[in-house]
């Protein structure tokens, strides 16, 4: 299950996978030129996630429990680009961030100055950092998809290891803006993005990390 705090190990590991999908969508979802409008059906999804490298920009983040009620709140920003380079920091109410360049994950505690590293080709459970190539062929393996509606899609994961049993994707001018992923234990994180009209700023360099001393 999802445990409460923001601290802990469970819930960070709900926060990685989550941020996985968020990276497929906001990498995937932003470029320099807007798509043209697509037929409502799966295959549009895939054509949306499949078109641009960089994402950029700001996310909200809430935690309901299996009643519905609000049991966590937190915000920050996002940076992605492919094939597998990923920034998530949350500024409030405390600051943490993960990093992911290439093999390795970061788990930077900010107030605590402590770091954590784990190998992510070697973890069952990252096997969702897979969807960050933006390999359409990839994604229509690991994921089953039902539209909901025009800009609206509901995916199931097809592998054993993942983390949550769905997530719903919101698209607005064929941008990921908003995502809810449903864990196995009736527990639900909304995510609200804002993602920027320019990640062309992003870089290689945004995803170095170099632990603190000891």
């Amino acid at each position: 299950m999802i445990a409460i705090s923001l601290r802990s190990y469970r819930f960070l590991n709900a926060v990685i996978g989550v941020a996985f999908a968020c990276a497929v969508a906001g990498v995937c979802a932003q470029g320099q030129n807007s798509a043209p409008a697509l037929d409502f059906n799966a295959d549009a999804l895939w054509q949306v996630l499949a078109k641009h490298e960089r994402a950029l920009g700001r996310i909200d983040q809430r935690l309901f429990d299996e009643s519905g009620t609000l049991v966590e709140q937190s915000s920050g920003t996002y940076r992605a680009m492919q094939p597998r380079f990923f920034r998530w920091e949350i500024n409030e109410p405390d600051q943490q961030a993960i990093i992911v360049n290439e093999e390795t994950l970061w788990h930077f505690d900010i107030d605590l100055a402590t770091a954590t590293r784990r190998p992510v080709t070697a973890s069952n459970d990252l096997s969702a950092l897979e969807l960050l190539t933006g390999d359409t062929a990839a994604l229509r393996q690991q994921f089953s998809v039902s539209p909901l509606d025009k800009n609206r899609y509901r995916l199931h994961p097809l592998y054993a290891q993942a983390g949550f049993v769905s997530l719903e994707l919101t698209l607005q001018d064929d941008k990921i803006v908003r995502i809810e992923i449903f864990d196995r234990s009736s527990q639900q994180i909304v995510i609200a993005l804002s993602p920027s009209d320019d990640p062309s700023t992003v870089s290689r360099s945004d995803f170095d990390f170099d632990p603190p001393e000891g």
